[in-house]
């Protein structure tokens, strides 16, 4: 216990080192049309009542369950990658790319709850000439990715939101942390040089 503990105060000082000003979640969310069944409910004597329906239309009586996503970490990876592109040419043009490294933007983060409710934290470095652009259009550019998917873009006011991100590094296991990390190519750059 006392090494995996060793590895997660490392990782908060990773990205409190990171020179960033807002904190990310996005998340895939379920989608609905998985099993579907009709609900019943058996009263105290012995009458069978249909229950009302889960609110996704298929008839009334009947629960749609959520369909949980398996999506592999490189997949994740790729849509950060397709996600920081379109965003990035967005805000700087279609030469970005060619920026210097403290003028694009960069982000490091954790996959969480790949099995359940897989969702991303990263803590994201964005030029301040571009911050309120950034809080409005990534929302709708992971939108436009991934059809279920939400966002929650927050500027970052205090060193909470680096604990925050590395919270379940306390519990991993060591073979797969680096499996669960995700950045983008700028995110290496030193941004002051």
């Amino acid at each position: 216990m006392r090494q995996n503990s060793a590895l997660a105060d490392a990782w908060v000082r990773v990205f409190l080192d990171f020179p960033a000003n807002f904190a990310v979640t996005l998340s895939y969310n379920n989608m609905y049309g998985g099993t579907t069944a009709p609900a019943f409910r058996i009263t105290d004597d012995g009458e069978c009542l249909r229950l009302p329906s889960s609110g996704v239309p298929v008839e009334p009586g009947v629960n749609r369950l959520p369909t949980i996503r398996k999506i592999a970490p490189e997949q994740v990876q790729t849509d950060l990658d397709t996600l920081d592109y379109w965003t990035s040419r967005a805000l700087f043009g279609k030469r970005f790319n060619r920026l210097p490294a403290e003028k694009r933007m960069g982000c490091i983060g954790f996959i969480e709850h790949a099995d359940t409710n897989l969702h991303c934290h990263l803590l994201w470095r964005v030029p301040e000439t571009r911050g309120e652009e950034f809080e409005e259009l990534l929302g709708m550019k992971w939108r436009g990715l991934i059809q279920y998917g939400s966002s929650d873009v927050q500027r970052i006011r205090d060193e909470g939101w680096a604990l925050y991100v590395c919270k379940d590094q306390v519990g991993a296991a060591l073979d797969s942390d680096e499996a669960l990390f995700v950045w983008n190519r700028s995110a290496g750059r030193n941004p002051h040089p």
